[in-house]
């Protein structure tokens, strides 16, 4: 998956061909799995979903950001939603709290 993702993207690397595409059933892990599809869908939302599910990559939040070093676990309701649906939307949501399934 490695090399297909880097020839698909017409990079070459053969440290990090040797480094990252050389795994065996024996050797590979959730952990390894999920940071090398974090780095091949970085710009994607789903990079941000699988991280929450699995924890993994083991990501670092800039220090002095916004949520007080905690990356964000959920997004907030729209302003829409609170505005026309607010009976229905829960009270004491932060972005840095677990959604259900997450608890």
């Amino acid at each position: 998956a490695v090399v297909s993702s880097l020839t698909k993207l017409n990079v070459t690397g053969a440290a990090y061909i040797a480094t990252y595409a050389n795994e065996s059933a024996a050797t590979v892990s959730l952990q390894k799995i999920m940071t090398q599809k974090y780095v091949a869908m970085y710009t994607q939302t789903e990079t941000w979903t699988d991280y929450r599910r699995t924890g993994f990559p083991a990501l670092q939040p800039a220090s002095g950001n916004y949520t007080g070093n905690i990356i964000p676990r959920r997004l907030p309701y729209p302003l829409s939603e609170r505005s026309y649906n607010g009976a229905n939307v829960p009270g004491g949501d932060v972005v840095t709290g677990r959604v259900w399934w997450d608890k």
